[in-house]
């Protein structure tokens, strides 16, 4: 019977240990809740409607989505008006259209940036709810060119953030 209750206990403590354990790596492991699906590498837009997307449907798993430009090195982004041209160049805001898998337009309204690893970003949201429908692409332009690392179709779930 002593054998027994001396079993019950050491896995009782293994369980915890290793609960406690599952539970110390989360807080202090580092998460990036945003998934991005690369559209486009390396792209210059400009004046010109430039369409980018991929071969299916873009995933729209996650609760909310947008578009994040990737920049070149020199640009920054300015939180309240757009992306800064490297020196004292001007302030651009491309125009971002996602396309819908019937063709129809969604304007994207420029929200702000983010930062990961060495990449800043520009981040590029629907106001109001997108449908659920699926989307194939994006469409971008510029009144100014513009040199982008990356074009993502960006998303995350609300109880994911930090």
């Amino acid at each position: 019977m002593r054998k027994i209750r001396i079993m019950v206990i050491l896995i009782i403590s293994l369980a915890v240990v290793i609960v406690i354990g599952a539970f110390a790596r989360k807080l202090i492991s580092p998460r990036h809740y945003i998934h991005d699906v690369v559209l486009a590498e390396d792209i210059v837009i400009d004046s010109n409607w430039k369409d980018v997307g991929s071969r299916e449907l873009l995933p729209i798993e996650k609760d909310n989505y947008g578009v994040a430009l990737s920049l070149q090195p020199g640009y920054e982004v300015d939180p309240v008006r757009g992306i800064k041209s490297p020196g004292e160049g001007p302030i651009v805001v491309p125009e971002v259209l996602l396309v819908g898998q019937d063709g129809r337009e969604y304007k994207l309204s420029f929200g702000g940036a983010r930062r990961y690893r060495d990449e800043i970003f520009a981040n590029f949201k629907f106001d109001g709810t997108l449908p659920k429908t699926g989307f194939s692409g994006v469409r971008l332009r510029s009144e100014k060119p513009l040199p982008l690392k990356r074009v993502v179709w960006s998303g995350y779930n609300t109880r994911d953030l930090p």
